[in-house]
């Protein structure tokens, strides 16, 4: 013998857990990442931080050896299926790629202590790109169906460009687990 209603407790449990399960998510901020001591020759160490940024992907931007600042432009991050690349380190970081447009910028900075050491410090920032919904204004009017103009879009000439300002770069936090690894590696092969 069934009891009515019987059939929707379970459905009514599986939706509870599920709202208590997500919660709200919140992005860890990454604080400053421990700065490194190397020992090494100038000219070796500044083509090593070079040398990793390129084979991890990024273009360099500025290059400043008497400031000593390394930047990068801005990467978009690889993808679940893009092994080959090396700009992110760990899986959460390629499945948040994955499912948005997320970019990564890189800057180092080497600084001259004494006797041949430096300290070498990284920051990688991350960054999502919001994009702006599109808004059709204006109508089309049944008379421009048998003009010249039949089978062509409509465009507002005022809209052509706007697209593209108001999409949006939200800067989301550091990626500490790159960081550390870019500072890894150069260490490494000094």
């Amino acid at each position: 013998m069934k009891m009515p209603g019987m059939h929707k407790q379970p459905l009514i449990i599986v939706a509870i857990l599920a709202c208590l399960l997500t919660g709200c998510a919140t992005v860890p901020i990454a604080l400053d990442s421990e700065p490194v001591i190397v020992e090494a020759d100038l000219d070796h160490l500044w083509q090593q931080c070079q040398s990793e940024l390129k084979n991890r992907g990024f273009s360099l931007d500025q290059v400043n050896l008497r400031s000593g600042i390394i930047e990068t432009f801005p990467l978009v991050s690889r993808q679940w299926f893009e092994f080959w690349r090396r700009d992110t380190v760990t899986a959460v970081a390629t499945a948040e790629a994955s499912l948005h447009t997320i970019r990564r910028s890189v800057r180092m900075e080497l600084s001259s202590l004494e006797n041949s050491k430096y300290q070498l410090q990284c920051r990688v920032d991350v960054e999502r790109l919001s994009i702006a919904p599109s808004v059709v204004s204006g109508s089309v009017q049944a008379q421009d169906v048998f003009s010249g103009t039949a089978g062509q879009i409509p465009i507002d000439s005022a809209s052509i460009g706007k697209s593209d300002q108001n999409n949006v770069w939200i800067p989301l936090a550091r990626d500490g687990d790159l960081e550390k690894d870019i500072l890894t590696s150069i260490t490494r092969v000094l």
